[in-house]
């Protein structure tokens, strides 16, 4: 445990000390800006009636947070030399940086649900895939985050203050950093990473051996132009589904694995702490390079960019 403010920032430092500074701070600068972009490409009124790009914009909206406070905590430690846990209450802030993540990791969850239900189960598709029901599952989802940390608001005082500590919040610290890690774990890691692996499956099986089918009634395809240019579309949206999930498979579970090496002692200290700084650097790409697949991949995403420099 740390025991004062210059033991935590020379801790810091040592831990990203890898990486220069100024890769980190245009990484989580670039992250910020681009969810913030991507937010204002799916404002379409169009884009807001389907389910799954309210779950898209939701995740681009939970993925600000992460990046503004890691911005944040860079900029005062390598200009200022001041912690931004010095200035916030732990617990508030611990509390709202593991409330963010779980959410955030765990929304790919209804994305990548809500495309393989379009894409194989008809029935299921037209029940579930709609806006009223993808508001309720965030609204779920966030409530659920919410309660599941509640527990860092009641008990955790953080990690400089030992001394000070009480019996009872010296077990929580134990049960904070032995067994709750491994829920956490489950939370944004294990279950996001098994269910989207299934629905990638699907998803591939269906992008290459099956044609989607066109489900709006009201839109009797009859011209092949037109119809090939709806396929199209909605092997760009799956492609979009497949390539984020692909993203946290590489960029997110190399930080969570050398986190539980870490607990296990499996690497060296040295090696350790190499490793460790250049996940992080994955994982704030993460947030980072969603927003050039939206671009690249969608042309209908683009098209409030195109309107707002006319």
């Amino acid at each position: 445990m740390l025991s004062n403010s210059s033991e935590i920032l020379d801790n810091f430092k040592s831990l990203h000390q890898p990486v220069p500074s100024w890769l980190l701070i245009t990484v989580l600068t670039f992250g910020l800006i681009s969810n913030c972009l991507s937010i204002f490409g799916f404002r379409q009124d169009r884009l807001r009636k389907k389910s799954i790009f309210i779950y898209l914009r939701f995740l681009s909206f939970s993925q600000i947070f992460l990046p503004l406070i890691d911005l944040v905590e860079f900029v005062l430690i390598y200009t200022f030399n001041l912690s931004i846990y010095k200035h916030f209450p732990s617990q508030l802030l611990t509390y709202f940086i593991f409330t963010i993540t779980d959410i955030s990791n765990f929304m790919i969850i209804p994305v990548s649900i809500d495309r393989t239900l379009y894409l194989k189960w008809k029935n299921l598709s037209i029940k579930f895939c709609n806006p009223k029901i993808a508001y309720g599952i965030i609204i779920t989802i966030v409530g659920t985050m919410l309660f599941l940390n509640s527990h860092i608001l009641l008990f955790f005082r953080g990690e400089n203050s030992l001394s000070t500590l009480t019996k009872m919040e010296k077990i929580y610290i134990k049960f904070f950093h032995e067994y709750f890690f491994w829920t956490d774990v489950f939370i944004y890691w294990i279950l996001p990473l098994c269910i989207t692996l299934i629905c990638s499956f699907i998803m591939i099986k269906h992008l290459f051996l099956n044609k989607v089918e066109n489900r709006n009634e009201k839109c009797v395809v009859v011209n092949r132009r037109i119809r090939d240019s709806y396929e199209n579309s909605q092997k760009r949206i799956t492609l979009i589904i497949l390539m984020l999930n692909f993203l946290f498979y590489i960029l997110v579970s190399p930080h969570v694995l050398i986190r539980i090496a870490q607990r296990f002692n499996v690497t060296s200290f040295i090696a350790s702490k190499n490793a460790y700084a250049i996940a992080c650097l994955f994982y704030h790409a993460y947030y980072t390079i969603q927003f050039l697949i939206y671009v690249f991949f969608y042309k209908k995403f683009k098209e409030p960019f195109k309107q707002l420099f006319r």
